[in-house]
C-alpha cells in the first residue's frame, strides 16, 4: 500500500497531487495507493494577482480558491491547525505527520 503524503496545497502541491493521479490512477481504483495534501488553510491563492490588487485592477477575495476545486477527486485534502511559528520545524512537521499517518512517501512543498 502506497500511502503519499504531500505537505503544502499551493501550486506545487496540487499539481503533484494531480500529476500522481494520473499516473497512479490504476493503484488508486483498486486501493492500493491513497494521496492527501496537507494544507494550513485549505485556500488556494493565485499569487501573480496580487500585481493586479496593487493597481486596483482586482480584489483580494476574486484571487482565492477552495484548494477542494483544484484537486481530483481522488485526492484527500486535510488542513493542518500547526500555528505560524511551527512553521520554521517544517522537517520536524513533516516526520510527526509521517508517523502519524502512517504515509509511505512524503513530497515536501514550500
Amino acid at each position: 500500500m502506497h500511502r503519499i503524503l504531500i505537505l503544502g496545497g499551493g501550486v506545487g502541491g496540487t499539481l503533484t497531487a494531480n500529476l500522481l493521479v494520473k499516473r497512479l490512477r490504476r493503484q488508486l481504483k483498486a486501493g492500493e495507493a491513497t494521496i492527501t495534501v496537507v494544507d494550513q488553510t485549505g485556500k488556494h491563492t493565485y499569487q501573480p494577482g496580487f500585481m493586479y490588487i496593487a493597481m486596483g485592477g482586482e480584489r483580494a477575495e476574486k484571487l482565492q480558491k477552495s484548494e477542494r476545486a483544484l484537486l481530483d477527486s481522488r485526492v484527500s485534502e486535510s488542513t493542518s491547525s500547526t500555528p505560524p511559528s511551527l512553521r520554521s520545524c517544517e522537517y520536524l512537521l513533516a516526520a510527526s505527520c509521517v508517523m502519524a499517518s502512517s504515509a509511505s512517501h512524503l513530497v515536501i512543498l514550500g
